[in-house]
């Protein structure tokens, strides 16, 4: 066997070997801005819940956080902001959590849940109350910041899934012409170790 043949078969065993227990592992993706100024990166799939008018209201400029833009949307039981990404995403290789400020507008203490949806639209990849993310009720005319992992409580997991294809802030009760407010809406990318590292 020729000599550098040799020497070329054993570089590449050898660099097999090593890269072997990278399988499994997926690459770290930077955040996805779900709204920046704008909604982006997927299509707003909102639910008006029959209200009149414009119960979500995408590029509102009364009340910010940052910027000049922010999404309102009517404390109404069945209104929800809706964002359908462009792609199908997993929470456990892609994006596994979310990044957000919130403010509860004039009312307050809101009942709202964050719906991670399925791509089969039956159940949830992840839900949870903005109430239980952030530990107490929404307060009033106040920004609060909410950083949750989708694997972890409050966030509950029906579907058996993890792979997403909306993301709602769905209004489950209440009947008030009141907005309450959302901004710098993120998800933040996985981590390159959950995955073929510590497993």
């Amino acid at each position: 066997m020729n000599r550098n043949f040799s020497w070329l078969l054993c570089t590449a065993i050898e660099s097999a070997l090593l890269l072997m227990p990278l399988v499994g592992a997926h690459a770290a993706t930077g955040s996805l801005a779900i709204y920046d100024e704008t909604l982006q990166n997927g299509n707003d799939c909102s639910n008006t819940g029959g209200q009149p008018g414009f119960p979500v209201r995408i590029g509102y400029v009364s009340i910010v956080h940052s910027g000049a833009k922010s999404i309102a949307v009517q404390n109404y039981a069945g209104v929800e902001l809706g964002w359908c990404p462009t792609l199908n995403y997993s929470i456990d290789s892609d994006y596994d959590g979310i990044d957000f400020w919130v403010n509860g507008g004039t009312d307050g203490g809101e009942s709202v849940n964050l719906i991670v949806g399925a791509v089969s639209d039956v159940n949830p990849v992840a839900f949870a109350s903005l109430a239980a993310l952030y530990g107490s009720p929404l307060p009033a005319n106040t920004w609060v910041h909410i950083q949750a992992s989708f694997s972890k409580p409050p966030f509950i997991h029906p579907s058996g899934t993890s792979v997403f294809a909306s993301l709602y802030f769905s209004v489950y009760s209440g009947n008030s012409t009141n907005f309450f407010i959302l901004d710098d809406l993120f998800l933040p990318g996985a981590d390159i170790f959950k995955n073929g590292f510590d497993n």
